[in-house]
């Protein structure tokens, strides 16, 4: 609650007091859990890599090293 500044065992629909029913710890468990709810037992796929940015300002250009900047 600290961290976030919100309740986690707070209900969003009626404000109820939530319990916490399991605690998983094992990959094989979650994944197991993540299968019986039709859910993805596997993380997104990286996105491809981008160039560096572009500044429109021949200043900042100029303190990044650009030879262009000139």
């Amino acid at each position: 609650m600290r961290t976030f500044a919100l309740d986690v065992l707070c209900c969003p629909r009626c404000a109820g007091r939530l319990q916490l029913v399991a605690l998983m710890k094992e990959p094989k468990e979650i994944s197991r859990y993540l299968q019986a709810l039709g859910e993805s037992t596997s993380g997104p796929e990286r996105t491809p890599s981008r160039g560096p940015p572009y500044w429109s300002s021949r200043v900042l250009r100029r303190r990044a090293g650009d030879v262009d900047a000139a």
